[in-house]
């Protein structure tokens, strides 16, 4: 893994995100995250409007030689969606203090909308393309059933997935073929879980006591090789060919840990008995 491929998530800096119950961030813990992420060369960053106000914080800070990637919420029942996409953009750069982005993201699978919809969509994202306010363009998903309905019959530059030690479904073979064929980037995100995975498992809530059997062979496995939560964590990334990977910090000594334990060797990971359909690998559901 390199650092340059690590994607700073801002999911916590406008909302509390985190399993944990922690806040959103202070602007003086999100100035050191992000300037020790500079430093060590790490230039990528994620968010997005529903992330409260992390754009509009983002902005005041200063977002120069940073790479921004943001996304739009479209709606079923949008009477208009290429003014609404145009505004949406024209807010997030505004918010974000920058003229142009690296990635545009719709916040949810195109295949929620019927072709002349989809038709629309793609078109203006085009053009917003050609005009160079947007480098990339794609759909941030749940499922490879929502990759194949988003990207079936539209170009897209990009996909940001969940990934992580208990979901694996986007670590299939056919997934990875279907997205070179079609010349998609991979962008991994929820590689935490939403933090789940650093957990004290001892003081998991109750909802999680149905999968505690899992908790626990995967802590056999951090012990037979020596790694901490977050390096056992970050060792899935060796499974799979991507892109880019979004994690998100609570504090910057979080970052730190990452930058100093990246995952170089291939493990043995254990398989969990968990399943696509199991509410533990959706934070919306939780």
């Amino acid at each position: 893994m390199n650092l340059n491929k690590i994607v700073i998530g801002t999911a916590n800096f406008g909302n509390q995100y985190s399993i944990k119950g922690i806040k959103k961030l202070e602007t003086k813990e999100i100035e050191k995250i992000l300037n020790f992420a500079y430093k060590k060369k790490i230039r990528n960053i994620d968010t997005a409007p529903a992330y409260g106000n992390s754009e509009s914080i983002l902005g005041k800070i200063g977002l120069k030689d940073w790479r921004v990637s943001t996304k739009i919420q479209l709606k079923k029942n949008c009477k208009n969606h290429h003014d609404f996409i145009l505004s949406s953009v024209s807010k997030s750069l505004n918010n974000l203090k920058v003229d142009k982005l690296e990635n545009l993201l719709v916040h949810s699978t195109l295949g929620e909308f019927n072709k002349k919809e989809k038709i629309k969509i793609i078109e203006t994202l085009k053009k917003l393309k050609k005009n160079r306010i947007i480098k990339n363009f794609g759909c941030s998903i749940y499922s490879p059933k929502e990759l194949y309905d988003s990207t079936k019959s539209n170009d897209i530059d990009i996909i940001q997935a969940p990934l992580n030690i208990f979901d694996r479904r986007f670590i299939d073979k056919k997934v990875e073929k279907y997205l070179r064929r079609k010349n998609i980037k991979l962008q991994i995100r929820s590689i935490f879980l939403r933090g789940l995975l650093l957990y004290d498992y001892s003081t998991l809530p109750r909802k999680f006591n149905y999968w505690e059997d899992n908790f626990k062979k995967y802590q056999m496995y951090l012990k037979k090789n020596r790694l901490n939560k977050t390096l056992g964590a970050l060792s899935i990334l060796n499974k799979v060919d991507y892109t880019s990977v979004v994690i998100g910090f609570d504090k910057y000594q979080e970052l730190k840990d990452v930058v100093k334990n990246l995952p170089n060797n291939k493990l043995l990971i254990p398989k969990f008995n968990i399943k696509k359909k199991d509410k533990i690998i959706d934070p919306r559901k939780w």
